[in-house]
């Protein structure tokens, strides 16, 4: 395939030495070659910058005090030279066909703004828990639709028309969290998006992750964008931005309220979310958590987490 594309990889990190290594090196084995690759070290203090030195002059470098991921994706786009730019955390890693097989569908459809792809979801060390795909993701509307009610798009898994951040702006940095939803919905209401059904990213959840640490700030931010987003699409289109998709994508958000509680073993805020969830949009809800829920309600979470542990053991899953 031709690469007439320049694709600028923007990689933020902070405190990531352990892991920043394998995000470089997941940009390094791609199929696709031309390409940048830009470290934006937000305040890290654990060598991070000893880590970069050793890749030479394939890594260009920048430091700046910590101001978050929004900031430090936004520097990146200020010193990127391509024409397409990419963003990998620095906990992710990427299959060597990511750029080949993204690139040319900028090719095949000039409206295009946006690509992104299907995942693997994968734990600390990267053994994959489950794929992420949605084959639906073929036009537009229902990219929209869906992407109102939640962040379908994690930031490693796209690849983005570098106008569209000339056009639509930067990152918002007044977010600390779903930062890159709030982004990718300005992108949609004025660009195409495309979507490649293979999985193409390694995604790590862990314990030690942003989106972990300040959960309490992070649902405020989140609720923040979920009304920023439909003031938006409500006032471009009313016909993708209505009061059902809203409904829906509050009763997402208290679903995750709710499961949070769980995990803090408080029970009356689990269910009480939970509730609120089932108001908003019924069908919404897995019926799996609505069965947990009720039953460590039923019989108390500890309790009900040493009768899960009882039967994992013997590879029964609840």
């Amino acid at each position: 395939m031709t690469q007439n594309h320049v694709v600028s990889v923007i990689i933020p990190t902070y405190n990531r030495a352990h892991f920043l290594a394998e995000a470089i090196n997941s940009v390094l084995e791609q199929t696709y070659k031309n390409y940048e690759i830009i470290v934006i070290d937000d305040g890290s203090t654990d060598g991070t910058s000893e880590i970069v030195k050793q890749f030479g002059n394939k890594i260009r470098y920048f430091y700046q005090e910590n101001r978050g991921p929004s900031a430090a994706r936004n520097t990146g786009i200020k010193n990127a030279i391509g024409d397409l730019v990419a963003f990998i955390d620095s906990d992710d890693v990427w299959l060597p066909e990511k750029l080949s097989l993204q690139v040319k569908l900028f090719d095949m459809n000039h409206r295009v703004g946006m690509v992104s792809s299907a995942f693997f979801s994968c734990d600390s060390n990267l053994n994959v828990n489950r794929v992420i795909k949605d084959d639906r993701l073929t036009n537009k509307k229902y990219i929209l639709k869906k992407l109102f009610i939640r962040n379908i798009f994690p930031t490693p898994t796209v690849l983005v028309k570098r106008e569209c951040f000339e056009k639509v702006g930067l990152f918002n940095e007044s977010y600390g969290f779903a930062e890159d939803w709030e982004m990718w919905v300005r992108i949609g209401l004025e660009y195409d998006l495309a979507y490649v059904k293979t999985p193409l990213c390694r995604c790590r959840r862990h314990n030690s992750s942003i989106t972990y640490q300040k959960q309490e700030e992070n649902f405020n931010d989140w609720m923040k964008v979920i009304k920023e987003n439909f003031k938006r699409g409500i006032g471009r289109d009313g016909k993708i931005c209505h009061n059902i998709l809203l409904r829906k994508a509050m009763s997402w958000y208290y679903m995750n309220v709710s499961y949070h509680y769980s995990c803090e073993f408080d029970i009356r805020n689990e269910m009480k979310y939970l509730i609120k969830s089932l108001v908003e949009w019924p069908f919404l809800v897995d019926k799996k958590y609505i069965l947990t829920a009720i039953l460590s309600k039923l019989v108390g979470q500890k309790t009900y987490s040493r009768i899960k542990s009882l039967f994992n053991n013997v590879k029964v899953k609840l």
